[in-house]
């Protein structure tokens, strides 16, 4: 119940700072043009400061953010930005298109060494129910290859969502990731567009698949962000949202024939959408140092919600320090 009500508190308190900053910036009517990245040239910094990204799954630890790297680079077409490689193929004053390539963030999850646990942009411009954990013993004795079979020739996971095959007196029973078949690093690539519509607004476009036949998913994402600029201060709110395909939902919060023999505990979500909400204000100290703060707040779909898998309704980044740039 106090995790409950902590996130409804935390709902609230974002979406009022994001309509009262946004509202701010109407009202201001001195506004600095938007940053411009160098061409050629590597962008590096470091953030350091206190916060947390949370974890949502069932005994899942926060992770600290102690200490943030981001590293940039704009070429003529081809860039990196904090962990994406893409190349552009159009830019102008109001589109551009660019093709990209990126591991997939859901895994991140599930390994603290992923780049996306510390690779975080901190600058602008870029139930209450008692839950049982399964024991160690309703994990398949048969090893899987990770790959939806198993060793023993057995029928792959159905690739199709289907409804969970459990009743409610087992959404209680929750699995430890350490319980759950080993999950692989994998590589999403696609196209992304950009729509600005000023030097403050943008949208953004980007649908990406798997190309390292991992879970032969695919996930899209939108989102809609305002640039506002006064004097030292810069603040961007973001809000957006995640959709994640069937396939991505299964293999990362589902629960299947590779995970357990029990099939009173198999569980199959859905596609998925995940809105969210992001405000990154920054004070520009001198040349080289910025106060720098990140709050975002991504709510998670009922189908992934009901996962045996999850143990949160959201996942939330919270940061705030300096940011040196070198």
């Amino acid at each position: 119940m106090n995790k409950l009500i902590q996130n409804s508190c935390l709902q609230v308190g974002i979406l009022f700072c994001f309509l009262a900053s946004t509202v701010l910036a109407e009202q201001n009517q001195v506004l600095h043009s938007q940053s411009v990245v160098p061409v050629d040239r590597w962008q590096i910094s470091v953030s350091v400061g206190i916060g947390k990204k949370s974890n949502p799954l069932f005994d899942g630890d926060d992770l600290p953010l102690l200490i943030i790297p981001s590293v940039y680079y704009y070429g003529e077409r081809f860039y990196f930005d904090n962990g994406d490689i893409g190349y552009s193929f159009y830019e102008d004053n109001h589109f551009s298109l660019t093709a990209v390539a990126r591991l997939n963030e859901e895994y991140a999850h599930f390994i603290d060494g992923h780049p996306a646990n510390f690779l975080v942009a901190t600058t602008v411009g870029v139930s209450v129910a008692p839950e049982t954990e399964v024991p160690l013993d309703a994990v398949p004795a048969v090893p899987s290859t990770g790959d939806g079979m198993t060793d023993d020739g057995g029928d792959p996971q159905p690739s199709q969502p289907q409804q969970p095959s459990f009743g409610p007196d087992q959404r209680e029973v929750k699995f430890h990731r350490q319980n759950l078949a080993d999950k692989k690093w994998s590589v999403d690539a696609g196209l992304q567009f950009y729509y600005f519509v000023n030097q403050q607004n943008r949208l953004r476009l980007r649908y990406l698949t798997d190309v390292s036949s991992v879970h032969s998913g695919s996930n899209v994402n939108i989102e809609y962000s305002y640039l506002w600029q006064q004097n030292n201060w810069a603040v961007r709110n973001s809000i957006g949202a995640d959709w994640l395909s069937s396939e991505v939902s299964q293999y990362y919060y589902g629960i299947g024939q590779r995970d357990t023999q029990q099939q009173q505990y198999w569980y199959h979500p859905s596609a998925s959408w995940l809105p969210y909400l992001r405000i990154n204000p920054n004070y520009k100290i001198n040349d080289a140092w910025k106060a720098v703060f990140l709050l975002e707040y991504q709510s998670l779909s009922k189908a992934l919600k009901n996962s045996p898998v999850v143990e949160d309704n959201a996942r939330t980044t919270l940061f705030f320090g300096v940011n040196y740039a070198f």
